[in-house]
């Protein structure tokens, strides 16, 4: 019986609250994936639709849309 593929805990990268485009490849290396470019377009974050990775403004409006996610207080405050 083939296993099931365990779940990468959710990535957060912070950018500065003025960014307007994010890059991601997964890491590089073999795990890697095709570069590619995500633009905010007016939103707090942009998300990778290949590894998952979630980039977030570092403002409060970003704080209020990841705990409106379901992050905790104490989490948040970690990465933030």
């Amino acid at each position: 019986m083939a296993k099931k593929a365990e779940k990468k805990p959710l990535e957060l990268i912070k950018v500065d609250k003025d960014t307007n485009q994010v890059v991601c490849d997964g890491g590089g290396g073999p795990l890697g994936h095709p570069q590619v470019w995500y633009s905010f377009d007016k939103k707090v974050e942009a998300n990778c639709h290949y590894c998952g990775r979630k980039s977030v403004k570092k403002d409060k409006s970003s704080l209020r849309a990841l705990h409106s996610l379901g992050f905790s207080k104490k989490i948040l405050k970690l990465i933030f």
